[in-house]
């Protein structure tokens, strides 16, 4: 993982995170939110639905979930949920 002024870098992805926070995380929540971040991300995003994601995850994790997995639930739903319906 690298920090970079504009997010953090983690197994060939950014994680946008200048304008999203107001805080401070320390490392071992940068670890968790990098590695939601990650796991969570889809090969055809373009940097707006990133952003939202990124958004997303840092909003539930700083209104309390903090485990991984369920980071990871909610982010793959919410964005299935959000998804274009194809008629």
């Amino acid at each position: 993982m690298i920090i970079l002024s504009g997010g953090v870098r983690t197994e060939g992805k950014v994680m946008p995170m200048g304008r999203l926070t107001k805080g401070v995380f320390n490392p071992d929540e940068i670890e968790i939110l990098s590695r939601v971040f990650a796991a969570t991300s889809a090969s055809n995003e373009t940097e707006e639905q990133k952003e939202h994601r990124a958004s997303r995850i840092i909003a539930n994790y700083m209104a309390g979930i903090t485990d991984e997995r369920e980071l990871i639930e909610l982010s793959r739903k919410r964005w299935a949920d959000s998804s274009p319906v194809v008629i």
